[in-house]
């Protein structure tokens, strides 16, 4: 065993003293060369300080040039000076083009000062289709992408980008943002039937927020899972009776349960839930309000249940839609189940008229309610009132397509027809409704009328299958067929008719 006295000890402090502090061992590095060496390295020592030290001084300007430029961007955004802030933008993305954030501003302020193409230019950029980039960018193409009619392009892209959109990193889009991009993904997923993703996505969400339990459940009911869908609710259910339970002045909790209620059938304790919330003492003024809406859309949907599900329940859906009518008067939902009620009989129709000049004395959603009224009317047979109304609604409203095919059905089957005018509304209705079932019919009968029968059999056939009331449709195929001199087809149709009017019975 070996012992190293007290200078041993202070070998090993200087070993550590050199290790901590790299210009000790610099100094002693350069004093163990020759001198000459480093003599004849000092220009270009000198030269490569100078260098660098110009580079930072340059990189220090430059940064100040940003700050300073993004300080008049905020400048002219508060005074509201697009074209300035664009400017200063641009001048910024010279300065520092790598910057993600700034260029995807930019792409914004071109887009508000109307440069869509600009705009775009820009973004692709931010956000290729073929390569994850810059979150924010790819959110902004799926924005942009054309959402109605889709081809199979457009929605590979738009699945793209949606991914694209949820990628993680220091860019990543805030919590609520990427909520919506998951719930679009489900959306995409369900209109494809592509089930397993459709609740791969939704269960992301609803571990986030039980908002979304209802989608959720759906879809396992549509993948034939009911067990998974009442567990589902379950869940939901337990959340909101605990923060309701917490602070029973919480609406949204309230309107939660409600429709957590109405999912599984039972409105009336929807109903209940929401009317025991008008009973709470210290509720704001906006949240009765709220409640009172919310009441009033339970009870529409309530009444579109009962017509799908109990289609003779004529009474309990008309005092549905009355209560409606006190806190939602110009809800379209509400027009649209009060037109459902004329295929009611004639004591419902005639109630019909009744809240519908109702709301006409009240002044409100004239077009709607002229529309309702002349159709309950037609269901009474008084065509001439009928046509009144309804030319009322289409003045109110030229594009109401409802409106427009009811009155070229009148004035088709009014004496005398006046059939080139109820064509020219229907093909108006059709631009408004295209390839609407109930239009189509109209369309064929009118097209019967007028003694062309090839076209008025191809509208009838389109719309049979996809309308409600299909006597009307037979028996103008029968009638049809029978003068294209098709006996047999006719016969069938004419006794098919028989069979729809016994179904109302």
């Amino acid at each position: 065993m070996s012992y190293r006295g007290p200078s041993g000890y202070g070998r090993d402090g200087q070993d550590s003293l050199r290790a901590i502090n790299p210009l000790i061992f610099l100094y002693e590095w350069v004093h163990s060369r020759p001198k000459r060496y480093f003599l004849r390295s000092l220009p270009a020592i000198g030269t490569a300080v100078t260098l660098a030290v110009t580079l930072v001084a340059g990189q220090q300007r430059a940064d100040q040039m940003v700050d300073y430029y993004e300080d008049l961007v905020q400048e002219r955004f508060q005074s509201d000076d697009l074209a300035a802030a664009q400017l200063y933008l641009e001048k910024v993305a010279q300065l520092d083009g790598h910057n993600q954030r700034r260029m995807f501003n930019l792409g914004l302020v071109v887009e508000q000062r109307g440069h869509a193409k600009q705009a775009l230019q820009i973004m692709q950029r931010l956000a290729p289709d073929h390569e994850v980039r810059f979150p924010p960018a790819h959110r902004w193409m799926v924005l942009h992408i054309r959402s109605s009619q889709p081809n199979d392009v457009d929605t590979e892209q738009l699945r793209f980008h949606l991914t694209a959109a949820l990628s993680p990193g220091k860019d990543q889009l805030p919590e609520s943002q990427r909520l919506t991009i998951r719930d679009r993904l489900a959306q995409l997923a369900i209109s494809q039937r592509r089930w397993v993703d459709a609740t791969r996505h939704l269960r992301n969400c609803f571990n986030s927020d039980p908002r979304f339990g209802i989608k959720l459940a759906r879809v396992y009911k549509l993948q034939g899972e009911p067990g998974l869908a009442r567990n589902t609710i379950a869940t939901a259910v337990r959340t909101y009776t605990t923060q309701l339970n917490e602070d029973p002045s919480n609406v949204e909790a309230r309107t939660r349960l409600a429709a957590l209620a109405a999912f599984g059938e039972d409105f009336p304790r929807a109903e209940k839930l929401l009317v025991d919330g008008l009973q709470i003492r210290d509720l704001s003024d906006s949240d009765r309000a709220q409640l009172r809406k919310d009441i009033g859309l339970f009870s529409v949907q309530w009444a579109a249940f009962m017509a799908k599900n109990k289609p003779n329940s004529w009474r309990l859906q008309l005092a549905l839609l009355h209560r409606a009518m006190e806190t939602i008067p110009n809800n379209l939902s509400l027009f649209n189940q009060f037109s459902r009620l004329t295929d009611a009989d004639r004591e419902t129709n005639r109630a019909v008229v009744d809240a519908m000049k109702q709301v006409l004395a009240r002044g409100q959603e004239t077009a709607l309610a002229h529309w309702v009224l002349g159709t309950a009317l037609v269901r009474l047979d008084d065509l001439s009132l009928a046509e009144k109304h309804l030319r009322l609604a289409i003045d109110a409203d030229p594009k109401l397509g409802a409106g427009l095919n009811n009155l070229a059905w009148v004035l088709a089957h009014r004496k005398p027809a006046r059939l080139e005018e109820a064509s020219q509304l229907i093909e108006i209705a059709l631009k408004a409704l295209p390839d609407h079932p109930e239009v189509r019919e109209t369309r064929g009968q009118i097209y019967l009328r007028m003694g062309q029968l090839k076209k008025a059999v191809i509208d009838l056939e389109f719309a049979l299958p996809r309308i409600r009331d299909k006597q009307p449709a037979h028996l103008a195929l029968s009638r049809a067929y029978l003068q294209m001199g098709d006996t047999a087809l006719a016969s069938s149709h004419q006794e098919l008719a028989r069979v729809e009017q016994a179904k109302l019975k």
